[in-house]
């Protein structure tokens, strides 16, 4: 049995986090409410990767980056972002799902839940509870194991009780 690879996000911590949402949400809006789509982003993080603290498993067959991005979630975003015709980061989606640029690239990972999400009809939420439940239905969907109630206790722990 081969012994997995662990390997960190390419982030230093919650101020990082927080500073590529913000700048992903002002690159990106594309007529979103930047500070719904802000805290979207920022809290996606947190709840797929404790905020980048969990361990990645590099060996295994999905769940990438500090977005956790399966195969399937990744081809959506990157269809998103041709209808929008966005060439940012080409490079690095030239490399493939499966690369280090993926891996360890917050950047790109933040700009390719943003696309995600884009292909979204609903507006993006500006409540905690709402966002939870939105995140809920598109990122991590009914076979995820996630749950609108762990998604607000985990963003709570990281950015307060006062966080909506």
């Amino acid at each position: 049995m081969q012994t997995p690879s662990y390997i960190t996000y390419g982030v230093v911590d919650l101020e990082d986090l927080k500073s590529i949402a913000k700048e992903t949400a002002e690159k990106y809006s594309y007529n979103a409410n930047r500070d719904n789509l802000y805290k979207l982003l920022l809290e996606t993080a947190i709840v797929e990767t404790n905020a980048g603290n969990a361990s990645m498993d590099v060996n295994r067959s999905y769940g990438r980056s500090i977005m956790q991005f399966d195969k399937i979630g990744y081809e959506e975003a990157l269809r998103v972002r041709n209808i929008y015709k966005n060439n940012d980061f080409q490079e690095q989606i030239n490399k493939g799902y499966m690369s280090e640029a993926m891996q360890r690239n917050p950047r790109f990972a933040f700009y390719l839940a943003r696309f995600f999400y884009l292909g979204k009809i609903e507006a993006i939420p500006s409540t905690l509870k709402e966002r939870a439940e939105y995140w809920k239905k598109y990122y991590n969907t009914g076979g995820g194991a996630g749950t609108a109630s762990a998604y607000i206790s985990r963003v709570q722990s990281h950015l307060g009780k006062d966080w909506n």
